[in-house]
């Protein structure tokens, strides 16, 4: 038996438990990923490297095909794409660390600083780009949502198996 496991309720234990939830959090994480993605390929401008990736496996026409025309607030194109993809990556490193919440942020914390240094080094200019406040509260709150997620699951795993830290 697992080192820390005191009982173990129903049908595929602990394990079974803590496997769905990384099959729904995996889901989670690749959902927000994909919709970080498509609000790029359907408002951003076609310069970026992502078209060229289009182009090489032959959807670009189609992309642009679906592009809707109009103005759209800039947090939606600007700062929400990035927000989704670090509440994807927080998402993911807890269900690869089982939701163990020490871990999944110890792996969390290097991209966390480097999004959110990054942000804050363009008010100096000490790196190339424009500061927006946006782009700093949707990376904070994808950080504080992922980090409110794991612990939740970590807490029903823990109650519903009586597993010590």
């Amino acid at each position: 038996m697992e080192q820390g496991v005191r009982e173990v309720k129903g049908v595929g234990g602990h394990v079974g438990l803590i496997w769905r939830f990384q099959l729904v959090t995996i889901w989670l994480g690749l959902t927000s990923l994909f919709i970080g993605g498509c609000l790029y390929l359907l408002y951003r401008s076609d310069s970026l490297v992502m078209f060229r990736w289009c182009q090489s496996l032959g959807v670009y026409d189609f992309i642009i095909s679906l592009r809707p025309q109009g103005h759209y607030d800039n947090w939606l194109v600007y700062s929400l794409p990035d927000g989704l993809w670090m509440l994807a990556y927080v998402l993911l490193m807890g269900a690869i660390w089982n939701f163990h919440v020490k871990k999944s942020l110890l792996v969390t914390l290097p991209l966390a600083v480097v999004a959110i240094g990054s942000e804050l080094l363009q008010i100096p200019r000490w790196i190339p780009g424009t500061f927006d406040i946006v782009d700093l509260f949707c990376y904070l709150m994808a950080i504080w949502l992922g980090y409110i997620y794991i612990c939740f699951i970590n807490r029903l795993i823990k109650e519903r198996y009586e597993i010590s830290s």
